[in-house]
Protein backbone atom coordinates (compact mmCIF):
# COMPACT_ATOMS: atom_id res chain seq x y z
CA UNK A 1 0.00 0.00 0.00
CA UNK A 2 1.46 3.42 -0.85
CA UNK A 3 -0.08 6.88 -0.72
CA UNK A 4 1.06 10.00 -2.18
CA UNK A 5 0.02 13.68 -1.76
CA UNK A 6 -0.69 14.60 -5.21
CA UNK A 7 -1.88 18.38 -4.46
CA UNK A 8 -3.67 20.52 -2.29
CA UNK A 9 -4.76 24.46 -1.97
CA UNK A 10 -1.97 26.37 -1.89
CA UNK A 11 -2.58 28.59 1.24
CA UNK A 12 -3.93 25.56 3.30
CA UNK A 13 -5.09 26.51 6.77
CA UNK A 14 -4.57 30.23 5.91
CA UNK A 15 -7.56 30.23 3.43
CA UNK A 16 -9.50 28.20 6.51
CA UNK A 17 -8.23 31.43 8.94
CA UNK A 18 -8.94 33.76 6.40
CA UNK A 19 -12.62 32.48 5.81
CA UNK A 20 -13.46 32.10 9.29
CA UNK A 21 -12.04 36.01 9.92
CA UNK A 22 -15.06 36.43 7.18
CA UNK A 23 -17.35 35.03 9.20
CA UNK A 24 -16.25 36.33 12.39
CA UNK A 25 -15.83 40.02 11.26
CA UNK A 26 -11.99 40.07 12.77
CA UNK A 27 -8.26 38.67 12.28
CA UNK A 28 -8.68 34.86 13.43
CA UNK A 29 -5.69 32.16 14.24
CA UNK A 30 -5.43 28.62 14.45
CA UNK A 31 -6.39 28.37 17.45
CA UNK A 32 -9.63 30.37 16.78
CA UNK A 33 -10.03 27.76 14.23
CA UNK A 34 -9.50 25.03 16.69
CA UNK A 35 -12.39 26.58 18.71
CA UNK A 36 -14.42 26.76 16.30
CA UNK A 37 -14.32 23.25 15.69
CA UNK A 38 -14.55 22.24 19.12
CA UNK A 39 -17.68 24.64 19.67
CA UNK A 40 -20.48 22.97 21.56
CA UNK A 41 -23.12 22.36 21.10
CA UNK A 42 -22.58 22.50 17.25
CA UNK A 43 -18.64 22.69 15.74
CA UNK A 44 -18.36 25.28 12.93
CA UNK A 45 -17.75 22.48 10.21
CA UNK A 46 -18.28 24.67 6.91
CA UNK A 47 -14.80 26.23 7.57
CA UNK A 48 -13.26 23.02 6.74
CA UNK A 49 -14.43 23.21 3.07
CA UNK A 50 -11.69 25.81 2.70
CA UNK A 51 -9.10 23.06 2.55
CA UNK A 52 -8.66 20.65 -0.27
CA UNK A 53 -6.39 17.36 -0.72
CA UNK A 54 -5.74 15.49 -3.53
CA UNK A 55 -3.82 11.64 -2.86
CA UNK A 56 -2.98 9.01 -4.82
CA UNK A 57 -3.50 5.63 -3.75
CA UNK A 58 -1.91 2.36 -4.93
CA UNK A 59 -1.65 -1.44 -3.66
CA UNK A 60 -4.98 -1.42 -2.06
CA UNK A 61 -8.09 -4.09 -2.75
CA UNK A 62 -10.73 -3.43 -4.94
CA UNK A 63 -13.21 -4.26 -2.00
CA UNK A 64 -11.17 -1.57 0.40
CA UNK A 65 -11.79 0.99 -2.67
CA UNK A 66 -15.54 -0.52 -2.90
CA UNK A 67 -16.13 1.30 0.46
CA UNK A 68 -15.09 4.83 -0.44
CA UNK A 69 -18.39 4.80 -2.37
CA UNK A 70 -19.79 5.14 0.67
CA UNK A 71 -17.58 8.61 1.64
CA UNK A 72 -19.76 10.23 -1.23
CA UNK A 73 -18.56 13.69 -1.76
CA UNK A 74 -14.83 12.54 -2.62
CA UNK A 75 -14.18 13.17 -6.00
CA UNK A 76 -11.87 10.03 -7.73
CA UNK A 77 -10.56 8.44 -10.62
CA UNK A 78 -9.51 5.25 -11.05
CA UNK A 79 -7.73 2.38 -12.89
CA UNK A 80 -10.04 1.44 -15.74
CA UNK A 81 -10.10 -2.59 -15.84
CA UNK A 82 -12.08 -1.69 -19.25
CA UNK A 83 -9.00 -0.60 -21.14
CA UNK A 84 -6.03 -1.92 -18.63
CA UNK A 85 -4.66 -5.58 -19.45
CA UNK A 86 -4.87 -7.16 -15.58
CA UNK A 87 -2.51 -10.27 -16.36
CA UNK A 88 0.27 -8.75 -13.94
CA UNK A 89 -2.01 -7.43 -11.56
CA UNK A 90 -1.48 -8.80 -7.66
CA UNK A 91 -4.00 -9.77 -5.62
CA UNK A 92 -4.35 -8.74 -1.30
CA UNK A 93 -4.43 -11.05 0.92
CA UNK A 94 -5.80 -9.62 4.26
CA UNK A 95 -2.90 -9.55 6.43
CA UNK A 96 -5.67 -10.57 9.37
CA UNK A 97 -6.07 -13.91 7.68
CA UNK A 98 -5.59 -17.33 9.09
CA UNK A 99 -5.75 -19.54 6.65
CA UNK A 100 -3.76 -18.07 3.49
CA UNK A 101 -3.35 -21.19 1.41
CA UNK A 102 -7.38 -20.37 0.67
CA UNK A 103 -5.94 -17.33 -1.37
CA UNK A 104 -4.39 -19.63 -3.72
CA UNK A 105 -7.77 -19.23 -5.86
CA UNK A 106 -6.48 -15.88 -6.58
CA UNK A 107 -3.92 -17.72 -9.37
CA UNK A 108 -6.88 -19.58 -10.53
CA UNK A 109 -8.97 -15.99 -11.44
CA UNK A 110 -5.62 -14.19 -13.15
CA UNK A 111 -5.33 -17.50 -15.06
CA UNK A 112 -8.61 -17.72 -16.04
CA UNK A 113 -9.08 -14.15 -17.19
CA UNK A 114 -5.58 -14.74 -19.00
CA UNK A 115 -7.39 -17.41 -20.77
CA UNK A 116 -10.44 -15.50 -21.44
CA UNK A 117 -8.29 -12.40 -23.21
CA UNK A 118 -6.41 -15.24 -25.45
CA UNK A 119 -10.02 -16.48 -26.45
CA UNK A 120 -10.59 -12.86 -27.49
CA UNK A 121 -12.71 -11.50 -24.95
CA UNK A 122 -11.83 -7.70 -24.29
CA UNK A 123 -10.17 -6.49 -21.46
CA UNK A 124 -13.47 -5.01 -20.15
CA UNK A 125 -15.78 -8.83 -20.24
CA UNK A 126 -12.68 -10.65 -19.09
CA UNK A 127 -12.27 -8.62 -15.99
CA UNK A 128 -15.51 -9.87 -14.77
CA UNK A 129 -12.87 -13.12 -13.51
CA UNK A 130 -10.67 -10.68 -11.62
CA UNK A 131 -11.51 -11.61 -7.62
CA UNK A 132 -12.57 -8.32 -4.68
CA UNK A 133 -8.67 -8.76 -3.52
CA UNK A 134 -7.56 -7.92 -6.77
CA UNK A 135 -5.23 -4.33 -6.12
CA UNK A 136 -5.84 -1.08 -7.63
CA UNK A 137 -5.05 2.76 -8.11
CA UNK A 138 -6.55 5.66 -7.98
CA UNK A 139 -6.82 9.81 -7.26
CA UNK A 140 -8.92 10.91 -4.05
CA UNK A 141 -9.85 14.42 -3.56
CA UNK A 142 -12.02 15.97 -1.14
CA UNK A 143 -12.10 19.13 1.10
CA UNK A 144 -11.12 19.12 4.85
CA UNK A 145 -14.73 18.85 5.84
CA UNK A 146 -14.94 15.49 3.56
CA UNK A 147 -12.00 14.04 4.90
CA UNK A 148 -12.69 14.75 8.76
CA UNK A 149 -16.03 12.79 8.17
CA UNK A 150 -13.79 9.98 6.81
CA UNK A 151 -11.86 9.80 9.76
CA UNK A 152 -14.32 10.47 11.94
CA UNK A 153 -15.57 7.02 10.36
CA UNK A 154 -12.49 4.65 9.51
CA UNK A 155 -10.21 5.48 12.10
CA UNK A 156 -11.29 3.22 14.44
CA UNK A 157 -9.49 -0.53 14.28
CA UNK A 158 -12.44 -2.25 16.23
CA UNK A 159 -15.09 -1.02 13.72
CA UNK A 160 -13.14 -0.75 10.43
CA UNK A 161 -12.21 -3.64 8.40
CA UNK A 162 -8.55 -4.00 8.58
CA UNK A 163 -6.93 -3.08 5.46
CA UNK A 164 -9.49 0.22 4.96
CA UNK A 165 -8.57 1.24 8.69
CA UNK A 166 -4.69 1.10 7.66
CA UNK A 167 -5.52 3.24 4.14
CA UNK A 168 -6.67 5.55 6.52
CA UNK A 169 -4.26 5.72 8.78
CA UNK A 170 -1.73 6.72 5.91
CA UNK A 171 -3.79 9.02 4.39
CA UNK A 172 -4.28 10.92 7.67
CA UNK A 173 -0.16 10.82 8.11
CA UNK A 174 -0.17 12.90 5.19
CA UNK A 175 -2.77 14.86 5.95
CA UNK A 176 -2.32 16.06 9.41
CA UNK A 177 1.00 17.58 8.61
CA UNK A 178 -0.53 20.03 6.36
CA UNK A 179 -3.63 20.47 8.34
CA UNK A 180 -2.89 19.78 12.01
CA UNK A 181 -6.33 20.48 13.21
CA UNK A 182 -7.95 17.10 11.10
CA UNK A 183 -6.51 15.31 14.48
CA UNK A 184 -9.46 16.12 16.02
CA UNK A 185 -11.43 13.94 13.60
CA UNK A 186 -9.87 10.39 15.58
CA UNK A 187 -12.79 8.66 16.41
CA UNK A 188 -11.69 7.70 19.95
CA UNK A 189 -10.34 10.55 21.01
CA UNK A 190 -14.64 11.26 21.12
CA UNK A 191 -15.99 7.57 21.78
CA UNK A 192 -13.31 6.53 23.82
CA UNK A 193 -14.38 2.83 23.54
CA UNK A 194 -11.87 0.72 22.16
CA UNK A 195 -8.72 2.99 22.98
CA UNK A 196 -7.41 2.99 20.07
CA UNK A 197 -4.65 5.80 19.72
CA UNK A 198 -2.98 7.24 16.71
Amino acid sequence: MKVTLIDMNTKGVKTMISALGICRGNDCTEDTLKKALEAKPVPHMSVLEFGWVCLKVEGVSVKTRIQLVRHRLFSTMERSTRSINMEQAKCIIPKTAINTYIYDSYTLALDDYSTALYEGLTPEDASYLLPMGVETEFFLAGNMRTWFEYFEKRLCKKHVQDEHYRLAMEMYKLIKDKFPMISQAVPCKACGKCGEKE
